[in-house]
């Protein structure tokens, strides 16, 4: 039977090597997978635009830290890319839970079917679509260093699929109303 292993093992050692690699990958992936923000920890920001500093993401968690909120990301498109419209529409509007684009664009967007309507007093200005407020503009000198903006007014709106959205108190609406300013 010892001559046979040998034998064995001299041929197939590319089995056993693959099983013991196999095995830390999937080990990794599970772990990997049990430690992932779920989707209510986590905020995905659609920014119309180009990112100047991504450590908007640290400052915005920071500001979340005490809601829960272990992940925010940016996802982001230049908006005379040939591929803004349909990264807007794909990742934008179905897959972000805040998007921040120019009031061009959001007049473009049929706001009913996607963003939540803000009912809050802020004082701010808001962005309204058929007498509803969608969204709030916001003050650029407060992003500016974490955003590059063109030269028209943008708009902050809350995502209607969001898992943080809905209401009042999630993480979303806090998030909006850190980066217009509000002071609660």
């Amino acid at each position: 039977m010892n001559k046979t292993f040998k034998a064995r093992l001299s041929y197939d050692w590319i089995y056993y090597v693959s099983v013991v690699i196999l095995s830390i990958v999937i080990w990794m992936a599970a772990f990997s997978l049990y430690h992932m923000p779920k989707n209510y920890e986590k905020l995905t920001i659609f920014f119309a635009g180009n990112v100047i500093d991504y450590s908007f993401e640290d400052d915005a968690k920071a500001h979340l830290e005490d809601k829960g909120v272990l992940q925010v990301e940016i996802a982001s498109c230049a908006t005379d890319s040939f591929a803004f419209e349909n990264k807007y529409n794909v990742v934008g509007l179905n897959n972000s839970d805040l998007v921040l684009v120019p009031i061009s664009i959001a007049n473009k967007t049929a706001c009913s079917l996607t963003f939540v309507e803000i009912n809050d007093n802020y004082d701010c200005s808001y962005f309204t679509q058929e007498n509803k407020n969608y969204g709030i503009v916001v003050k650029k000198d407060l992003l500016s260093k974490y955003f590059t903006f063109n030269d028209e007014d943008y708009v902050v709106m809350i995502n209607g699929g969001s898992v943080n959205a809905g209401d009042i108190t999630t993480n979303a609406y806090d998030l909006v109303k850190w980066m217009v300013g509000y002071e609660n």
